[in-house]
């Protein structure tokens, strides 16, 4: 197999105020040789990956943050992805198994045992496969879907013909509780946002 042409998308530097300006991202391109795993590798093209509210937060020039750390000036950026390992040398992973984790914006990596652990790199149940563009592992079927799901199943608690307001009700979970409140529970679902255009995703 022929090196793989791998194309990154590069942080270029914090952004404390406004909006990120498109030249704070740079396209940057490399190569890859699948053949030259080493024990415990793995080689994975990513064929998705999630644009998230928080990331603007890494993009910010602070001390701490509250869960994940800011992103590193020059080096690619970093989200939950769905991708195919594409060949292995790990007894965890084959090749042909889909997979989602944390990973770097890149569309080849070679991730060993330490970066694999790093990306909470798991395998996607077969069941599903076929069944769900891939995609939904990102939104329905993945962290927004799990939250929204924990959230009125632990915390909320809902009943049948109660009012439920939904802060941020057009965002990724925000979407899927006030759904999951109204198709699932019966509840009357109130839902703010913060512009017209975002209350017009908000149908029925």
């Amino acid at each position: 197999m022929a090196p793989i042409e791998v194309t990154s998308i590069l942080f270029k530097d914090y952004v404390d105020e406004g909006s990120v300006p498109v030249d704070n991202f740079v396209v940057s391109n490399s190569k890859l040789d699948p053949e030259q795993l080493k024990d415990g590798e793995i080689f994975v093209e990513v064929l998705y990956l999630s644009v998230d509210p928080y990331m603007r937060g890494r993009m910010r020039h602070q001390k701490s943050y509250y869960f994940i750390g800011g992103f590193e000036p020059g080096k690619p950026l970093n989200s939950g992805i769905v991708g195919v390992v594409k060949a292995s040398k790990a007894q965890k992973f084959s090749k042909g198994d889909v997979v989602a984790g944390m990973m770097p914006w890149v569309t080849h990596a070679v991730l060993d045992d330490k970066a694999q652990l790093q990306a909470g790199l798991q395998k996607l149940d077969k069941s599903l496969l076929g069944k769900f563009p891939l995609s939904y592992f990102l939104g329905i079927l993945g962290m927004p879907g799990l939250t929204a799901y924990g959230g009125i199943k632990k915390i909320a608690e809902p009943k049948k013909g109660e009012v439920a307001l939904v802060s941020a009700a057009a965002g990724a979970v925000g979407l899927i509780v006030g759904q999951l409140l109204k198709h699932v529970y019966g509840c009357r679902v109130i839902g703010s946002a913060g512009s017209d255009d975002k209350v017009s995703m908000y149908g029925a």
